[in-house]
């Protein structure tokens, strides 16, 4: 009789490695087949949101869009009607809403198509909530597969994901528990990066005291790194209530935190010695995160209410001009600003900010 000969058994380690291996394969021909290629004349946009240098290089505008005539005014290049063509650089960010309110799959493609042939140079992300109805605003993958999108940032707070839950029954309940919410970004940044067909992908969590955003960008850089070992998640941090309660000082105090949990992050603490000898020590991580994928946030109106209970109502565009000189004086780059298009004009107008954007209409 004849032998069969016996099938090498897989082990737990080895299955991992075939896992990891098919995941990685899948999102690399997903990505390739949705990734869309450098406008042709168009200078290689940075690495991460904002490039390196003086606070003036740095400076990133990340512009958020809610309505179609929104992207028509950032189009217009006629000063008279209100456009704004001119005051946006290259390397700025346009962020599509699709959570807002009463927009529809046929709004957002849209947006897309009106920024998109304005601006042909300028990179267009896509910021999501978590529902799983496609058909209304906070569709986890809205834009999904649209080659002009560079990007995706799901939303990361509590009342977007209670509302998702209504449509998405896989959702457990809210947590705000830092181990718990580090794993929920780590899994969930990687379901967009493989089925959202994007380049990049990230997040916009809530700034809370016990976050450590360092360890955050870390969970949403691993996904992307298995797409391209060089890179890495992106992470809008919900800033607007530092500066909207504390103006610049709060503002540098908010973001000088953030900067030094990134630096943390790319180190691992372990501790040597015993008793009174007993001592932290630093060993780098074998890969960095660093802060020109981060963002942070700051919400205001051309008329402030100074006692409203919203920062985006209560924050003028004075003190948003203060916050952002704070933001860049402390390091960042990159800002994203919820505010109407009228309002992001008097920002532009204020002589903070018109000497970072100079123009003749200020």
């Amino acid at each position: 009789m004849r032998r069969v000969a016996r099938q090498p058994r897989l082990t737990h380690p080895m299955r991992a490695r075939i896992s990891a291996a098919l995941v990685a394969l899948v999102a690399a021909c997903v990505t390739a087949s949705a990734a869309p290629a450098v406008a042709k004349g168009c200078a290689r946009p940075p690495r991460g949101l904002s490039p390196a240098g003086p606070k003036s290089v740095r400076f990133t505008m990340l512009i958020r869009v809610n309505k179609v005539r929104n992207a028509q005014t950032y189009a217009s290049r006629d000063p008279a009607s209100g456009g704004l063509a001119d005051r946006i650089r290259p390397q700025d960010v346009f962020v599509v809403n699709t959570r807002f309110a009463g927009s529809s799959p046929a709004d957002w493609s849209r947006i897309v198509a009106v920024l998109a042939r304005a601006f042909p140079c300028n990179r267009i992300v896509a910021l999501n909530g978590l529902g799983a109805d496609p058909s209304v605003p906070g569709y986890a993958y809205a834009l999904r597969g649209d080659r002009r999108i560079w990007g995706v940032l799901t939303d990361w707070e509590r009342l977007d994901w209670n509302e998702a839950r209504s449509s998405n029954s896989y959702l457990a309940p809210w947590s705000r528990r830092f181990a718990r919410v580090r794993k929920r970004i780590g899994r969930w940044v990687g379901r967009v990066t493989l089925w959202g067909g994007v380049r990049r992908a990230g997040v916009a969590p809530e700034l809370k005291p016990k976050w450590d955003y360092g360890e955050l960008a870390r969970s949403a850089s691993g996904p992307n790194r298995r797409i391209a070992p060089g890179r890495r998640g992106l992470q809008s941090v919900q800033t607007q209530e530092a500066c909207a309660d504390g103006g610049g000082r709060a503002m540098k105090a908010a973001i000088g935190s953030l900067l030094h949990e990134y630096k943390l992050a790319n180190f691992r603490r372990l501790r040597a010695g015993h008793g009174r000898h007993r001592r932290l020590r630093y060993r780098r991580r074998k890969w960095r995160v660093h802060p020109s994928n981060l963002s942070v946030q700051i919400s205001f109106t051309g008329v402030a209410q100074p006692y409203a209970s919203l920062s985006l109502l209560r924050t003028s565009p004075a003190r948003a001009a203060k916050c952002t000189q704070a933001a860049l004086k402390r390091g960042a780059g990159a800002v994203l600003y919820w505010a109407s298009p009228e309002s992001m004009r008097a920002l532009l107008a204020t002589p903070r900010v018109c000497t970072l954007r100079p123009s003749s209409a200020c």
